[in-house]
């Protein structure tokens, strides 16, 4: 699969790190913001949990 010609590649590689970089800059401190509202914190324990027993089930059932 590819998204640009060979010439092009850099540029989007060069897009997707920046994007990535930013992401990982702003995404913690939105995460914690989140993560204090009293209605969605506990929910994001729960999904949490969820995600890790699935990990565990598709590790274990390999």
């Amino acid at each position: 699969m590819s998204f640009s010609n060979s010439a092009k590649d850099s540029i989007y590689l060069s897009i997707h790190q920046t994007l990535t970089g930013i992401r990982g800059l702003i995404m913690p401190f939105i995460g914690v913001l989140l993560y204090q509202i009293p209605w969605i914190g506990w929910r994001v324990i729960a999904l949490n949990a969820l995600m890790l027993a699935s990990f565990v089930d598709c590790s274990l059932n390999r």
